[in-house]
């Protein structure tokens, strides 16, 4: 049986010049599919994919949350039709 995966957009909300640090620690992290540098109410969008359902993407939200750079992070679950 093939595994299935959840996915989840994130929206984030970073401190003044912290931007390229975040973005770095969001890009690294296995999860992470792609992450995008965005301009306006959010300054990075990162499209995830974890094998543990709803539960992983909230973790992957609350580690995201606990980076120093980082004042909001809004998770978006994905869902297929």
């Amino acid at each position: 049986m093939q595994e299935q995966k959840a996915t989840g957009f994130l929206l984030v909300v970073t401190r003044m010049t912290r931007e390229r640090e975040v973005y770095s620690a969001i890009k690294e992290d296995q999860r992470t599919v792609y992450a995008e540098p965005l301009l306006g109410d959010y300054e990075i969008i990162a499209k995830v994919e974890v094998s543990d359902g709803f539960s992983g993407l909230e973790n992957y939200r609350k580690d995201i949350n606990n980076n120093p750079g980082v004042l909001e992070a809004k998770l978006l679950t994905g869902i297929k039709f």
